[in-house]
């Protein structure tokens, strides 16, 4: 999370809070990536719960699921780069760890 500068605010009082509040300013953007990693994990788990026990995915859409590979990728490959918070990082990876597990039993398990 790239964090402002202070140098950003237009109004002395609004440096003079961001001046006192930074350590806590970063440790809520942790916690809110924290919320938001597990939020992530929450939500894939179902479907691939259902795919591996159903082992049919007729029903889902491969075109959204490469769609969603490539924005997960492309947003983790952005932490990486520009970000190097290591939250960010773990969240952006979890999420394309699940939507290429989710693409990959979809395609294992699609009927021609």
């Amino acid at each position: 999370m790239e964090m402002l500068s202070g140098q950003e605010f237009n109004s002395p009082h609004l440096h003079q809070l961001y001046v006192i509040f930074k350590g806590e300013i970063k440790v809520l953007g942790n916690i809110l990536l924290g919320i938001v990693s597990l939020c992530t994990m929450i939500s894939y788990l179902p479907q691939t719960i259902k795919l591996i026990k159903t082992k049919k995915s007729n029903d889902l859409s491969l075109q959204s699921w490469i769609l969603w590979v490539v924005s997960s990728l492309s947003y983790t490959l952005y932490a990486v780069i520009c970000s190097k918070e290591f939250m960010l990082i773990f969240e952006t990876s979890l999420e394309l760890f699940f939507c290429l597990l989710i693409l990959i039993l979809a395609i294992k398990y699609k009927k021609s």
